[in-house]
């Protein structure tokens, strides 16, 4: 776990980079150009989720790893990616056609030729995440980013079109391959003999991918193809905007975690306890981070996009329920993954992406119900996702509802009383000057979040959860100095 946030640490300072690159190019461009972006980037996902292999996911959950098992991942993703590239190439017109945006047909065939270069990768940047090294995975990850900064803020700039988001994906594919020969020792030779043993794992990996995706990606694909580039150039932004304490802080810790799941795998009573530690962790930081957002947002979104983005505000807030879910649906489903679950995951993302699309279809051509409509429903889904999904990790470990929703109401509680007393306050009548009453308000804010949720942990008689988690932490930090 301390492992876990170091690596989360060190990740922030190259990711800062990211939301320093969409900050500055989102001043320049407006969301028609966001718009069309992410309309790319959904038609390059259809094409790359129709045969991701999952041989990370199976490299980290084998216990014993020998190099034929590198070698024989490597081999398949080289074999795959040339496919895919190929393919985004040869059916670009298509998918335009389908996504209702032409400007889409010669952008993804430009991108098809490094597509098709992803899947040289380094494996051995997978054994540097099961071996917990994660002084290499930033080095990697910071280097890629510095690079795909550069491009990405000097094309906006010069072009003020949406290449320079593209010229900044690409960089992203290509640092991402070079650099990870650079800082893995390891070099994967082509070799097939154990695709049989990987394949048996991989098939519900792969069916879930491709699902899961379109579950994932079924709400952008609906708001592109019958709202606009605009609009979804609007959801996107907002959803950049909601995600950032999620990706920031809690998805970049999930992979390590990951990999001590596995080494728990065979002690019950530890790997339930790790899981419901997590899950506690998680909830005293994301909740009163994405709350101080819904109050903040009118404010943020000038702050950080400018004039060009004043209908962001309100879509934010609706994104922000369904990114909240969305951190507990991942959580829950890396943890039935690593418990070899993966048959129950695809099973599940059937029913979903089924029934999500239904009601995403409903909402947008029955009810005529706009963009809010379609991110309430997404928010529904989640919601839907959460009891399945816990439906399949009570079967592991007998893992009692009750049990999580204590570690999760506390932290839920404290975030909400913290709003509500922020918006009594009003410190924005008193502050005129915008990033002052941010500042303000986020320090306030964070006063009140910290004294409530210790107040509320030390009365509840310092159960399990986040708050124990980080106060022993602390109290363990200070002893050592």
């Amino acid at each position: 776990m301390q492992g876990a946030i170091w690596l989360a640490m060190l990740q922030w300072i190259s990711r800062f980079m990211g939301i320093l690159s969409t900050l500055i190019v989102a001043r320049i461009l407006a969301p028609e150009s966001y718009g069309l972006i992410a309309l790319l980037t959904i038609a390059i996902g259809l094409v790359e989720n129709l045969l991701e292999f999952g041989a990370g996911s199976y490299l980290i959950n084998k216990k014993e790893v020998r190099r034929v098992d590198y070698n024989t991942a490597w081999t398949i993703n080289v074999i795959i990616y040339l496919i895919l590239g190929s393919s985004s190439f040869i059916f670009s017109k298509q998918l335009s056609v389908f996504l209702n945006e032409p400007r889409l047909d010669y952008a993804l065939q430009f991108f098809s030729f490094f597509f098709a270069l992803t899947g040289f990768r380094n494996i051995g940047m997978v054994q540097l995440n099961k071996e917990l090294k994660f002084n290499l995975l930033f080095l990697h990850g910071f280097s890629q980013k510095l690079l795909s900064f550069a491009v990405t803020v000097y094309f906006a700039y010069t072009l003020q079109t949406y290449w320079a988001l593209i010229y900044g994906m690409i960089t992203t594919r290509v640092t991402d391959v070079l650099f990870s020969y650079v800082f893995s020792k390891y070099r994967p030779s082509f070799q097939f003999s154990n695709f049989r043993e990987q394949w048996k794992f991989s098939k519900w990996m792969l069916s879930g991918n491709i699902i899961g995706y379109l579950r994932a990606k079924s709400d952008s694909i609906i708001i592109g193809k019958f709202l606009g580039a605009e609009m979804i150039g609007l959801s996107t932004m907002a959803a950049d905007l909601a995600n950032l304490p999620a990706v920031e802080l809690i998805y970049p810790v999930l992979s390590p975690i990951y990999s001590g799941y596995a080494k728990l795998l065979g002690d019950s009573e530890r790997l339930t306890n790790a899981f419901v530690t997590v899950n506690g962790l998680v909830s005293t930081l994301i909740f009163p981070m994405l709350a101080g957002l819904w109050y903040l947002s009118d404010t943020v979104v000038f702050l950080a996009l400018g004039d060009k983005w004043q209908a962001a505000p309100h879509i934010l807030q609706l994104t922000i329920y369904s990114v909240t879910l969305q951190v507990f649906s991942e959580i829950f489903k890396g943890f039935l993954q690593v418990n070899g679950r993966v048959k129950w995951v695809a099973i599940s993302n059937v029913f979903l992406t089924v029934f999500g699309i239904g009601i995403l279809l409903y909402l947008a051509l029955v009810l005529k119900s706009g963009l809010d409509g379609i991110l309430l429903g997404r928010a529904l889904i989640y919601f839907v996702t959460i009891i399945l999904f816990y439906n399949g990790i009570k079967g592991i470990n007998n893992i009692k509802f009750l049990r999580l929703f204590r570690v999760w109401l506390r932290p839920f509680f404290s975030a909400l009383v913290m709003v509500l007393a922020l918006n009594y306050i009003n410190l924005s009548q008193y502050l005129t000057l915008p990033i002052l009453s941010l500042a303000t308000n986020i320090a306030l804010g964070c006063f009140i979040y910290c004294i409530l949720s210790t107040s509320i942990w030390y009365m509840a008689k310092k159960p399990e959860g986040g708050e124990a988690f980080v106060i022993q932490n602390i109290q363990e930090l200070l002893r050592r100095k």
